[in-house]
């Protein structure tokens, strides 16, 4: 994983997160890796993500998000389309679209109250009619 980045979660100056890993579309691999992150507990889900810029341009960016009810949810591996997975987005970074993920699952090593957060998120997408694969790791401290 790379370094980490600051200002993963919003209460604090000393926090700090990563997230990266592989992204294949249609059988071809690039290197992910966020240069912003963050989470959060609201609106009833842990939510995460993590962000990275293209081409240094700060509006056309790749990211990973992922929102798990409740919001309390215990360490665990959870399934794309069970109860407690509320969506993992893909937002791809040649159209800027946003795309659910059709079936994968989210680890999740977590704290509480939340103060520290990691795992893989491994999960299938439709992009566009291309088959994309998302497998990145995270960790989040705050």
């Amino acid at each position: 994983m790379s370094k980490h980045n600051k200002f993963a979660h919003p209460n604090g100056p000393e926090s700090e997160g990563r997230m990266d890993g592989i992204i294949n579309i249609d059988g071809t691999d690039h290197t992910f890796q966020a240069d912003r992150v963050y989470m959060d507990e609201q609106d009833g889900a842990l939510r995460f993500f993590g962000a990275r810029t293209v081409d240094e341009n700060p509006d056309k960016f790749e990211a990973v998000q992922v929102q798990l009810t409740p919001p309390t949810i215990s360490t665990g591996k959870y399934q794309v389309g069970g109860e407690s997975v509320k969506d993992v987005i893909y937002v791809d970074h040649q159209t800027g679209n946003s795309y659910t993920a059709d079936k994968g699952e989210v680890s999740l090593t977590r704290s509480i109250p939340l103060k520290q957060l990691f795992g893989v998120v491994s999960c299938e997408f439709s992009v566009g009619g291309r088959t994309t694969i998302v497998n990145v790791q995270y960790a989040f401290k705050g």
